[in-house]
């Protein structure tokens, strides 16, 4: 739909007191696993955090594990993509795909807020060169975006 460079994310929402953007996201694999580090919103969002790791593995079948250390979220996934097993109000958003290209690309989905908002705080991080949107959403109505990381 559309993709928005690191630059255009930062001018649009970097200054914004609403916006908790990642500090840093980063993800390596051995061609079989990819195991993703997210060290959530200025590196104390706990509540956030551990909100993510309790639900993500509950709606996606591609998170085989989570673990959080503080306000770092660690997680191990399996290539390939899924519907999510959303449920509104509780656990609202998830990891949908995971793809290894020349990059890891992981794409977030989610309920109001929890698949785009979700994302562009992760593409606000170090190491993520921006976001592709691929489907609007808000509300009751999913919306889905992807980060791109270098393997």
């Amino acid at each position: 739909m559309s993709y928005l460079s690191k630059e255009e994310l930062l001018r649009q929402y970097g200054s914004l007191p609403w916006v908790s953007p990642y500090s840093r996201v980063v993800a390596m694999t051995d061609g079989e696993f990819v195991e993703l580090h997210e060290f959530h919103a200025r590196d104390r969002c706990y509540g956030g955090a551990s909100w993510e790791v309790l639900h993500y593995p509950r709606v996606s079948d591609l998170v085989i594990n989570a673990r959080r250390e503080g306000a770092r979220n660690i997680f191990v996934l399996r290539p390939g993509k899924t519907e999510l097993k959303l449920i509104p109000g509780i656990a609202g958003a998830g990891i949908e795909e995971v793809k290894l290209t020349d990059r890891i690309e992981i794409t977030y989905a989610g309920l109001a807020g929890g698949g785009i908002a979700a994302t562009v705080c992760r593409g606000l991080a170090d190491d993520v060169d921006g976001i592709e949107i691929l489907e609007l959403g808000g509300g009751a109505k999913l919306g889905k975006a992807k980060i791109r990381l270098k393997k």
